[in-house]
């Protein structure tokens, strides 16, 4: 997790889960839901944290970011 203090939830991102999945939500439990599946092929699901991310923050699946939008 990143340190206190440097969250993105203030700028737009969020958390997602799947009904039911309960605390696995956040746990790499979640990149093998369907829920996690229909996002990536949706074109939806853009990690703040993927794996080997530069800032060293453990792999995040469900905390997605806004993506920037072109106006």
């Amino acid at each position: 997790m990143p340190p206190p203090g440097y969250s993105f939830h203030g700028v737009g991102d969020f958390d997602v889960g799947e009904a039911g999945l309960g605390v696995a939500n956040f746990s790499i439990k979640f990149a093998r839901t369907e829920t996690c599946m229909q996002l990536r092929e949706q074109g939806y699901l853009k990690l703040r944290y993927p794996r080997e991310n530069m800032l060293g923050v453990r792999f995040e699946p469900w905390h997605i970011k806004v993506k920037d939008i072109k106006l």
